[in-house]
């Protein structure tokens, strides 16, 4: 039986059976960040509810199971067996945001499955119910669980995001939103407001890798997943709750489509001045608007003025080109330095002011090179100076900017 509960206690949301004709013993249970619960155990019977199984035969001994439930407990979204021919136990269980679930027990069957394995061969004894550990990993099939992923690179890869605020309960999917072939944003609460900043550069002539970026707009635990839909290579990035985070990944995808196996050393690809003809394909407006300058930022409704610079030895310096997003209030904008169709600086200001009376101001940066970002309170004339040193991957949230 799987039953869950109302977090205070104070209802039943569902209750189920769960199980065949003969003995099921539950051992484990983990839950995904959108409610879905995932259980694991021992079962003995032969008509054990299955879905889309790995294995499907009962060994005549005890079988473990894997199972995963949707978050109204009404749909069995996945189920298998897991074992040899002799008894199979899982222990312990747990199931990430994308499907994949990773198990561990023990089994007296030596001729249990085994893939990729640090230990290929059964070591102990088949008299006792836990003969040997086990470890398993099953991983979903590389296919977009959210309904607005982020299509970059003419589509080749996708990038998705599941959030949970722990402070509020809440929970969902990223939105996502095109501002260059390249580059785009995915917004958690509104579409005003953006929460994170991705790109992905194709690196090969550089090191043989598509390289992968994001800077963070925002401090809630949320799971990113990027899907090169040509390989089926998956890349998977968390962030904890609390953390502002920046990613500069140079290993991500291989010129063979392999996800890499680490977050590569930081390169700055070589910058260049924009081209001729050159024009950014965005979910931006054309450009800065109402009193705003030449490459300035306006947001909250022309209250506040960004403007950024930026200093490469060897190139130069210049000014930041701004662009507020089409869709929402004017709280979000990017800037570009060197190509219009790669953004380096996304930028937000929040009115905190219900909360500790103050405005808030964040940004999340796809590039390393230095620059300082340039923030004036319109009304005040007060001015706030936030500097990157060369070299440095940075995010910020500064919530007693105004």
């Amino acid at each position: 039986m799987v039953q869950v509960l109302h977090h205070v206690g104070s209802s039943l949301i569902y209750s189920t059976y769960f199980g065949g004709s003969h003995e099921d013993r539950p051992r484990a249970i983990s839950t995904g960040p959108l409610g879905d619960i995932c259980v694991t155990g021992l079962t003995y019977s032969a008509d054990f509810p299955l879905v889309n199984p790995i294995r499907a035969t009962h060994s005549g001994h005890g079988d473990g199971f894997i199972s995963r439930l949707s978050p109204d407990g009404q749909q069995l979204l996945f189920s298998t067996l897991l074992g040899g021919s002799d008894i199979t136990t899982p222990h312990s269980m747990l199931c990430d945001p994308w499907g994949d679930v990773v198990v561990a027990g023990g089994t007296s069957a030596a001729d249990f499955p085994v893939k990729h394995a640090f230990q290929p061969r059964f070591a102990g004894s088949s008299g006792l119910d836990d003969g040997d550990g086990f470890v398993t990993v099953i991983a979903n099939d590389p296919q977009p669980v959210t309904p607005s992923p982020l299509a970059l690179l003419d589509g080749r890869f996708l990038v998705e995001a599941i959030w949970s605020d722990p402070a509020t309960r809440q929970t969902g999917t990223g939105q996502g939103a095109g501002l260059s072939a390249g580059s785009g944003y995915l917004s958690f609460f509104a579409p005003s407001n953006l929460e994170l900043v991705v790109k992905m550069v194709d690196g090969r002539s550089v090191n043989h890798h598509f390289w992968f970026f994001y800077g963070a707009l925002s401090t809630v635990e949320y799971w990113l997943r990027v899907i090169d839909t040509k390989t089926g290579a998956v890349r998977l990035y968390h962030n904890p709750p609390g953390r502002i985070a920046r990613v500069a990944d140079t290993a991500a995808f291989d010129a063979g489509g392999a996800a890499g196996q680490g977050t590569g050393e930081l390169m700055r690809a070589a910058a260049r001045e924009p081209a001729p003809g050159d024009a950014p394909r965005l979910d931006r407006l054309a450009g800065p608007s109402g009193a705003c300058g030449q490459g300035t930022l306006c947001l909250q409704d022309g209250r506040f003025e960004v403007r950024v610079s930026w200093q490469v030895p060897g190139l130069g310096s210049g000014a930041g080109n701004g662009a507020p997003l089409a869709a929402g209030s004017g709280e979000s904008g990017t800037f570009w330095f060197f190509d219009p169709n790669q953004v380096e600086v996304a930028i937000k200001i929040l009115d905190g002011r219900a909360l500790n009376g103050r405005f808030w101001v964040f940004y999340g940066a796809l590039s390393d090179v230095q620059y300082d970002v340039f923030v004036t309170d319109t009304t005040t004339g007060q001015v706030k100076t936030y500097h990157n040193p060369a070299g440095t991957l940075a995010s910020k949230a500064d919530t007693n900017a105004f």
